[in-house]
């Protein structure tokens, strides 16, 4: 007898094609869980990135109390501690602006009310003092003239100067009041 031993082409392309198939299907598996890593990795690594421009634009909107929530010790964790300090700086700092705005006001107020004080001071004084001396002047000029052999004339003519400086006095302590 004769005794063969030997594989035949169909067995072969048989095996050869289970093989092919399971390395296709392990190929496809690897892909999806590639994939799937893949997009949890970039979720993991934008997720802290997302909240950090979230925290940003509330900044920008005048929210100085929002913070960045710290995801890791890494990078972004580090990027997101500095960024809640920046935020507590604006912050602070906005603060002192408004202090600083708020003792600006008073002052300029005391100024504004010191300032009117001191007009209406000042008119009074015009108003009384001089006022009144030109007044007694006038008054003395007036009895000059029924006294004195003087011209009427040139004691009319002062007597009209000392009204003019009267009715100025007068306009000027009226325009300084407040």
């Amino acid at each position: 007898g004769i005794l063969q031993l030997g594989i035949t082409d169909r067995t072969i392309h048989t095996q050869l094609a289970v093989v092919t198939r399971s390395l296709l299907w392990t190929l496809a598996l690897c892909a999806a869980i590639g994939a799937g890593l893949a997009l949890l990795l970039t979720y993991i690594m934008t997720h802290p990135i997302h909240h950090l421009v979230a925290a940003a634009n509330r900044i920008r909107g005048g929210d100085f109390e929002s913070r960045a929530d710290v995801f890791s010790a890494a990078e972004m964790g580090h990027s997101a501690v500095a960024f809640n300090q920046m935020s507590e700086g604006l912050q602070h700092f906005r603060h002192e602006v408004h202090e600083k705005e708020r003792a600006r006001l008073a002052l300029i107020e005391k100024i504004v009310h010191t300032q009117e004080e001191e007009r209406k001071t000042i008119s009074r004084e015009l108003h009384d003092h001089l006022g009144q001396s030109l007044l007694a002047l006038m008054l003395m000029v007036q009895s000059l003239s029924t006294e004195s052999p003087i011209s009427g004339d040139s004691l009319h003519d002062i007597e009209l100067h000392i009204r003019e400086v009267l009715e100025e006095v007068r306009l000027l302590a009226w325009g300084m009041r407040p």
